[in-house]
């Protein structure tokens, strides 16, 4: 009796098309799923089904079952294969995920019979490659000095995360050749160590780092990084090891460049080799003096797995893996350069590792204030209300690393508009609170929408020292409606250069109980939560923390707070 076999593909991308074929190619995308329907004939429901792949040996060719199973109407996995036998309709299906490109070939999809040749259809599976995918390196060359630490970084295919990783090196025998682990480990995301050897499995990044400390002149050789795969051939990258004789010294690992960001934290961490779990560990700075070169320590310590401070440095040695940490805080621009890690030897040179900073600038917060100076307000209350913009800004730069980082404008308005601060003035910061506490009041009117407007085209520009990345905050302190502006509110804050600028508005005194001066004060904010009202200006003081947390990040008023609190002022 013959019996035909139908074939089904459905792929993610598209609609399922009926085969009668006895050999089908079948094309997936690289990390996507693909589906492989086998129809039978009646009579065969019963019968184990199984879908394998060819393999090519030394002596002849066979198929490796992939999946294998005499379960029915029920869905079977094994790792990333599944199989379901839908009896009724008489189709078992065969489902792969996240495929790679080593998943290309040929396979085949059989029913199993006791006395006759099973029944089975050939597929030719294509996985074509996705643009921007991860890719292993096929063979990596590296250099290590005789007596250093040397690292090496693996690239491995998304969907592996979870796999165990491992490094081994190539051995010849006699009539074969084998690769020996030298270490192996199903850990992610923290180091492992076995003698001379650590890996560390950076599942976000999806790369293994192998670490090999007191290299030798016998380590030279060819190793292999590898993934762990379960039903075909393992993952691995060709590592081609080269050792550079050291001439009396124990060399460093190769240099190390790390970049951070002005106001931010950075960590270095410095490899040692083993054997020096004990020495004293330093970092130092290089300056260039007129004649010399000298490298003055920034921190040096004897303690080994307790954190070690001494003002914006810090130092951990952690003994056990054999590296010691530095981390500097509060990044500045002149932090750029070079710096040693270094391990104090008695008798030889130190053991260092050369570091090259480099700091980006950044682009920080922007924070105007728009004052407003008009004939209403008492020289008494505008002399508090000065005060209140040198309290928010004094206490900002006590927070923030950098002037440069958290930068300050005043524009007051009246009959008049004009900066009293600009951006660039904030350097140094005394000058810049002492031109604050000397503004002249303007009196007349309350030109509130053309001050706003000012902003946007004479303040937030980079003729006048805006960055184009910062972050834009501007904050309305008013003690009453719009008096005489040829402008109109609300065609100002329909500007598309409003759109990415937080607004605060803070309303003095009694005026805002009446409703229409109150929806003026809530057009100008953002929103709601940016609406504050005082009812006096001895009490803007309160609103300092809000302020200050907003431009620095910094917690203890993460919580704006509530208008009944604010009263209470």
């Amino acid at each position: 009796m013959t019996h035909s076999l139908a074939v089904t593909l459905c792929l993610l991308s598209a609609l399922c098309v009926v085969k009668s074929e006895k050999k089908l190619t079948v094309t997936g995308d690289e990390d996507g799923s693909v589906s492989i329907s086998c129809t039978y004939s009646e009579g065969y429901e019963k019968n184990a089904k199984y879908f394998c792949k060819e393999e090519k040996k030394l002596l002849g060719t066979k198929c490796v079952d992939l999946i294998k199973t005499e379960e029915h109407n029920t869905r079977v996995t094994n790792e990333r294969v599944s199989l379901y036998d839908d009896t009724s309709a008489r189709i078992f299906t065969v489902t792969i995920k996240r495929l790679s490109l080593d998943d290309a070939g040929k396979y085949f999809c059989g029913v199993k019979r006791s006395i006759v040749r099973d029944i089975y259809t050939e597929v030719d599976l294509q996985v074509k490659e996705v643009l921007g995918s991860v890719k292993s390196a096929e063979k990596l060359s590296v250099i290590a000095d005789e007596g250093g630490p040397v690292s090496i970084s693996c690239i491995y295919s998304q969907g592996y995360e979870t796999n165990a990783k491992y490094f081994c090196k190539e051995e010849k025998k006699v009539l074969s050749t084998t690769c020996v682990d030298l270490i192996k480990t199903d850990q992610h995301n923290t180091r492992y160590t076995d003698g001379r050897f650590s890996l560390f499995d950076n599942t976000s990044a999806r790369v293994f780092t192998v670490t090999i400390m007191g290299v030798t002149l016998e380590d030279a050789g060819k190793y292999f990084c590898g993934v762990k795969r379960i039903i075909i051939s393992d993952k691995y990258t060709e590592v081609d090891l080269h050792v550079k004789q050291a001439l009396g010294s124990v060399k460093s690992a190769e240099k190390l460049t790390v970049t951070g960001k002005q106001g931010g934290t950075v960590s270095i961490s410095c490899i040692y080799s083993k054997g020096y779990e004990t020495n004293k560990k330093y970092f130092c700075k290089e300056e260039n003096k007129l004649f010399t070169t000298k490298c003055v320590d920034l921190i040096k310590t004897e303690e080994h797995k307790a954190r070690v401070t001494e003002g914006r440095f810090s130092l951990y040695d952690d003994t056990s893996a054999r590296v010691f940490t530095v981390t500097i805080t509060g990044l500045t621009l002149e932090d750029a350069g070079k710096y040693y890690c270094g391990v104090k030897r008695i008798i030889v040179r130190d053991e260092y590792s050369e570091v090259d900073l480099q700091v980006k600038e950044a682009a920080g917060t922007e924070f105007v204030f728009l004052l407003d100076g008009s004939g209403s307000i008492s020289h008494e209350d505008f002399v508090k209300a000065k005060n209140f913009i040198s309290n928010v800004m004094q206490k900002t730069w006590r927070n923030c690393s950098d002037v440069s980082i958290c930068r300050f404008a005043v524009v007051q308005y009246g009959s008049d508009i004009r900066t009293e601060l600009s951006l660039n003035e904030n350097d140094p910061p005394a000058t810049a609170v002492n031109k604050v506490k000397n503004i002249t009041q303007i009196y007349k009117s309350t030109r509130t929408a053309s001050a706003i407007h000012y902003v946007l085209e004479h303040v937030f520009v980079a003729e006048n020292g805006s960055k184009k990345d910062a972050n834009k905050i501007m904050t309305v302190l008013t003690d009453g409606r719009i008096l005489l502006d040829p402008m109109n509110l609300k065609d100002v804050l329909s500007s598309p250069k409003i759109r990415n600028i937080t607004r605060f508005a803070i309303g003095v005194g009694s005026e805002f109980n009446n409703p229409k001066t109150a929806a003026e004060l809530n057009d100008i904010a953002s929103d709601a939560k940016h609406v504050f009202k005082a009812g006096h200006y001895g009490a803007l003081d309160c609103f300092v923390p809000v302020l200050v947390q907003r431009i620095t990040g910094i917690k203890g008023a993460s919580e704006l707070p509530s208008q009944e609190n604010i009263k209470l002022c």
